[in-house]
């Protein structure tokens, strides 16, 4: 049986603030009438080294994770409208807030966790809460311990 811990959730910014004139980002036509919808999407990290302490290990995940939210905040510079919110049906207020940045940890190989008989375990790993329907700006990553 999986044991998967959550760490608790963070905001990652963008590295500069939006121009003031990209402030709103109006949309297109068509996306004025397509529904929006959420798409949960999950990255799982394998660690690579097989012979280390479980410390070590640690110390290695919070070093990739690091540099993933620094990677993120860079990123996000780029695609200001991703760390904005729907302001209504015609425009996403650009604002800065960031991206919704979550880290989950499962005691088993990722191979072993991967073929396990209930989805169920995979669908635990998600973390889906009422914001996300108006909310642009949820990532999550997944380490094995």
């Amino acid at each position: 049986m999986p044991h998967i811990q959550h760490k608790q959730g963070e905001y990652i910014n963008p590295t500069s603030s939006t121009p003031h004139h990209f402030a709103t980002h109006k949309l297109s036509f068509l996306d004025q009438f397509v529904h929006s919808s959420y798409v949960p999407i999950v990255f799982f990290y394998v660690n690579q080294e097989t012979n280390i302490l479980l410390t070590d290990i640690i110390a290695s995940n919070s070093m990739r994770s690091q540099l993933l939210k620094e990677s993120l905040s860079q990123t996000l510079t780029l695609f200001y409208p991703f760390v904005g919110m729907i302001k209504d049906h015609l425009s996403i207020s650009c604002n800065d807030e960031g991206a919704y940045y979550v880290e989950a940890r499962v005691n088993l190989p990722l191979c072993v966790f991967l073929n396990l008989p209930y989805s169920s375990y995979v669908s635990q790993l998600l973390i889906f809460s009422s914001y996300v329907s108006r909310d642009l700006r949820h990532i999550q990553d997944q380490w094995r311990l």
